[in-house]
């Protein structure tokens, strides 16, 4: 009598866990996955525009890593060039985006949006242009007047990190 009630309870053990794992596993809700890329998002990255001999570039960037260059001034090479970066650097860059915060930094960081008690802007300086579209509708730009000194320390990092990921020393470097 005793083995018939240890095998029922057994039974009826094994029958409530295999119950709550099927339920949890029913409930279990996946991790959302980022949207993918709309198939006309682009990374835009302009540097330069002083009056002296600072390299000045403009290059698009795609999610296949497919690029566009336009080399101005003091560049490795000028002109308008194509070409195919390495696997991964769309994903590097969408990284860079998310981990310095590019959403929520200003539009702009120029003489105009300067706190009170900071230096005033040198002239002169060269401009950095950031335009992320990253999905269909969605567009953030922002423009940097690096002779302004005030500038959110989150933005060199994400400069660094997208000059690393779209090849600027090979492709733009003098």
């Amino acid at each position: 009598m005793r083995a018939a009630q240890d095998w029922r309870m057994l039974i009826f053990r094994t029958l409530g866990l295999s119950i709550l794992t099927a339920t949890l596993i029913a409930c279990a809700t996946p991790e959302p996955q980022p949207a993918p890329p709309a198939s006309d998002a682009s990374v835009k990255m302009f540097e330069g525009g002083c009056y002296s001999a600072c390299t000045t570039y403009e290059i698009e960037v795609r999610p296949d890593g497919s690029y566009t260059l336009n080399g101005v001034t003091n560049t490795k090479t000028k002109g308008v060039t194509t070409g195919k970066l390495a696997p991964g650097a769309w994903a590097k860059a969408e990284a860079a985006f998310a981990s310095t915060g590019f959403g929520a930094m200003p539009d702009e960081i120029t003489g105009a949006t300067r706190s009170a008690g900071t230096p005033p802007c040198i002239p002169d300086g060269p401009g950095t242009r950031i335009t992320r579209s990253a999905t269909a509708g969605s567009e953030k730009t922002v423009f940097w007047n690096q002779g302004c000194r005030h500038e959110p320390a989150e933005l060199h990092v994400l400069i660094d990190q997208l000059r690393a990921a779209f090849d600027y020393d090979t492709l733009v470097k003098p």
